[in-house]
C-alpha cells in the first residue's frame, strides 16, 4: 500500500512541472513583443501605450492559466501567435503600422510564386519569428504529451496578476479615449484587437466578392456607339500595376526609363493623377470600373469596363501576366468575352505577342484589349529578359536599406 502511494506521489510531482511555469512566462513575453515594438513605432499617446501593453499582457496571462494544462492553452492561442508573427514581419518590411485589412486580403489573393519571392527576400524577419514561436509551440506540445500541468498556487497568482493588469489597461482606455481624435482607441490602437477587427473586415469583403455575380446581375450601362470611325478600331488599355510615376522619365526621373515614349510627340501626359489605393486587390478593380473610393460599396453592384465595351459592340479581351487571384479582379476580368492568363516566364512583352496574334486572327472590326502587367512586381530582376538589364548590379537581395541601390536598379 505504501509503495503504491509513493508511486502516485512521484507521478503527481512529475506532472506538476515547474517548467510549465517558465513556459507560461515564455508565452506571455513572446506574444507581448509586437505590442512593445508598436509602442515605439506608432504615434500613440501615453495612455494609449498603457492600454496597448497592459490589456493584452493581462489577457495573455489569464489565457495561459485558464486550464491547468497550459500547453493546451498555448496551442489554443495559435491564432494570436500567427497574428504576432505576421505583425513582426510586417514591421520589418514597412517599419510601422498594424496588419491592415488590405494586407490580409493580399495574403489570401497573392499567388504562391509571388509570395514565395517576397518571403525569400525578407528572410531575417521570417527566421526571427520562426526562432521565437516554433520552439514555443514545440515545448507546449511536449508539455501536452507528458500530461504536465501548472500548480494551483502559480495558476492562481498568474491569473490574478493578469486580471489586475487587464483592469489597469482597461482603465487607461478612458483618458486615451478623451485624448484621441478618432475615438476608437480599442479598435484602432490596441493589438491584437485592431488586427482581429481587420480580419472581420477582410471576411466581409470576401463575402461581398463571392456574391458579385448576383448583386451585379441586373446592372447595365445602356451603352451605345453613336460615332463611327473609318476602318478598324483597336483600343489598348494597359494596367501597369505597381509602376510608379516617380520612376518614369516622362515625369522628370533622371534615368531614361521611358525612352521610346519620350520620343513621341502625341503623348498626352496626365500630371494631376493619384492612385485610389496602394494595394492590387483594391486599385485594379477601381481601374476596371466606374467606381471611386468614395463609393466602394458600388463596386459590388456594377459591371466593369469590359461589360461597357461589350454593350457598345466591341470584341473584348483581357490578357493578364498574373495568375488568377480569386478576387474582384477576376470577376471584372471575366466580363470580357475572352480572358487569357499567360504562363511563365511572365515577361510583359508576352502580352504584346499575344495581342498581335489575336489582332491577326480576329476579324472583328472593333477590339478592346486590357493588358494586366506584372513587370513592376517584386522580385524585379525576374520580370525582364537579361537583355533589358540596363542598370547593374540588379541581382536578388534581401529587402533592406543597405540594398536600396540594387533594388532600384532592378525596378528601373
Amino acid at each position: 500500500m505504501s509503495d503504491k502511494l509513493d508511486r502516485e506521489l512521484r507521478r503527481r510531482m512529475k506532472t506538476r512541472s515547474r517548467f510549465t511555469t517558465l513556459l507560461v512566462l515564455y508565452f506571455c513575453a513572446a506574444l507581448i513583443l509586437p505590442n512593445c515594438i508598436l509602442a515605439n513605432t506608432e504615434h500613440y499617446g501615453w495612455w494609449s501605450v498603457e492600454a496597448l501593453i497592459l490589456m493584452p499582457l493581462g489577457f495573455y496571462m489569464m489565457w495561459s492559466v485558464a486550464l491547468r494544462r497550459s500547453g493546451v492553452m498555448i496551442w489554443l492561442a495559435f491564432p494570436f501567435i500567427f497574428f504576432c508573427a505576421f505583425q513582426i514581419v510586417l514591421l520589418y518590411l514597412f517599419g510601422n503600422s498594424i496588419v491592415a485589412t488590405d494586407m490580409f486580403t493580399n495574403v489570401l489573393t497573392t499567388n504562391p510564386g509571388e509570395a514565395g519571392e517576397l518571403l525569400s527576400n525578407i528572410y531575417p524577419s521570417v527566421l526571427f519569428v520562426c526562432a521565437l514561436y516554433v520552439p514555443l509551440l514545440w515545448l507546449a506540445a511536449r508539455e501536452i504529451a507528458h500530461r504536465r500541468y501548472i500548480s494551483r498556487t502559480t495558476r492562481l497568482t498568474t491569473g490574478l496578476t493578469g486580471a489586475a493588469l487587464f483592469a489597469l489597461g482597461t482603465l487607461a482606455l478612458w483618458p486615451a479615449y478623451r485624448a484621441s481624435d478618432t475615438r476608437h482607441v480599442l479598435r484602432d490602437e490596441v493589438f491584437p484587437v485592431n488586427v482581429i477587427y481587420n480580419v472581420g473586415l477582410c471576411a466581409s469583403e470576401f463575402r461581398k466578392t463571392s456574391r458579385f455575380e448576383r448583386t451585379s446581375a441586373d446592372f447595365t450601362y445602356a451603352a451605345e456607339r453613336t460615332a463611327e470611325a473609318p476602318g478598324r478600331e483597336i483600343y489598348v488599355y494597359i494596367i501597369g500595376e505597381a509602376s510608379r510615376a516617380m520612376n518614369w522619365q516622362l515625369y522628370g526621373y533622371e534615368r531614361p526609363t521611358t525612352p521610346r515614349l519620350a520620343e513621341l510627340d502625341d503623348v498626352v501626359l496626365f500630371r494631376d493623377v493619384l492612385t485610389q489605393s496602394n494595394t492590387t486587390h483594391k486599385s485594379v478593380p477601381l481601374i476596371l470600373s466606374s467606381v471611386d473610393t468614395h463609393e466602394h460599396e458600388e463596386l459590388y453592384r456594377r459591371r466593369g469596363l469590359p461589360a461597357l465595351f461589350n454593350e457598345a459592340g466591341f470584341e473584348t479581351w483581357f490578357l493578364s501576366n498574373q495568375a488568377p487571384q480569386g478576387a474582384m479582379i477576376d470577376h471584372l476580368a471575366h466580363d470580357a468575352r475572352h480572358v487569357e492568363y499567360l504562363g511563365a516566364p511572365r515577361f510583359d512583352e508576352q502580352l504584346l505577342d499575344s495581342m498581335k496574334r489575336i489582332v491577326a486572327s480576329c476579324t472583328a472590326p472593333k477590339l478592346l484589349f486590357i493588358l494586366h502587367c506584372y513587370g513592376s512586381h517584386f522580385s524585379y530582376h525576374q520580370r525582364y529578359p537579361r537583355r533589358f538589364a540596363r542598370y547593374l548590379p540588379d541581382d536578388d537581395v534581401a529587402i533592406s536599406e543597405q540594398n536600396i541601390e540594387r533594388i532600384r536598379n532592378a525596378y528601373d
